[in-house]
């Protein structure tokens, strides 16, 4: 298991500077979108930030806090195991 984490986290590992900046914010805690724009740098939700935290939750580095309302106010979101590895090996390589 441990093999087949790397080899996703290798596949996974060419992040943008916008993808590598959400997921290290969410790393220590979940976040609010709003701290995530401000995290990356921008001060409104910008197509290259939504684009940026769509490719995280699709390919499964983040998640939501409350998956079930992908609106909600309260939503945050969170670093997954493999967000963890992928950010380590991200790291890394600088």
């Amino acid at each position: 298991a441990e093999a087949q984490a790397e080899a996703q986290a290798e596949a996974q590992a060419d992040l943008t500077e916008v993808e590598k900046t959400i997921l290290s914010s969410c790393a220590s805690s979940p976040k609010a979108g709003e701290e995530l724009i401000a995290s990356a740098g921008y001060s409104v939700r910008t197509g290259n930030f939504k684009t940026a935290l769509t490719k995280l939750l699709i390919r499964g580095l983040i998640e939501m806090t409350v998956p079930d309302k992908p609106r909600s106010p309260k939503q945050h979101y969170r670093i997954t195991r493999l967000g963890l590895e992928v950010l380590k090996k991200a790291k890394k390589e600088k």
